[in-house]
């Protein structure tokens, strides 16, 4: 008696399908509306679906991201970023496991795209505010400088910042 193992259907979806079905079960749900579901199907027939549209969705990784995205990612920066967040959500949506998986994901896509125009990278990619350490001969002053350079908080000393 010879047993088949066959996996099951959601470990074998293409990422077309599984982006979707992502995109049909947050409709259902009320969470996007049908204008928006449109709008981010739109932009993964465009950008997406052509480089990752018939990989399975477990054989897609940051690479693969990356190289989809590379094109538009200095041209067309805010789709871009929208697509990779599109990309990303679909997976954890249709990966088993997901959520661990996007953990690592997220950071290792950015570590293989370069700096977009107009950002200024603070060191941390998730962060809003990086914090400054600066010492005087008094006392240590920490500042919360936001990444455009405007000071989020009050200094605690009398130094000049």
């Amino acid at each position: 008696m010879h047993l088949e193992l066959k996996p099951s259907k959601e470990m074998t979806r293409t990422f077309r399908e599984a982006a979707l079905d992502f995109l049909e079960a947050k409709s259902a749900d009320a969470k996007i509306s049908d204008a928006k579901r449109k709008q981010n199907l739109s932009q993964l027939k465009a950008y997406a679906f052509p480089a990752l549209g018939k990989l399975q969705v477990q054989s897609i990784d940051a690479d693969a991201i990356a190289a989809c995205l590379r094109p538009i990612w200095t041209s067309k920066p805010e789709t871009a970023r929208k697509v990779r967040s599109l990309i990303i959500r679909t997976l954890r949506f249709a990966r088993p496991d997901g959520a661990l998986f996007i953990g690592t994901l997220g950071p290792a896509v950015a570590d293989r795209l370069p700096a977009q125009a107009g950002r200024v990278d603070s060191g941390w990619r998730s962060g809003r505010a990086q914090l400054l350490t600066q010492t005087t001969w008094r006392q240590p002053c920490l500042l919360l400088i936001d990444p455009r350079r405007q000071p989020l908080s009050k200094c605690c000393c009398d130094y000049s910042h």
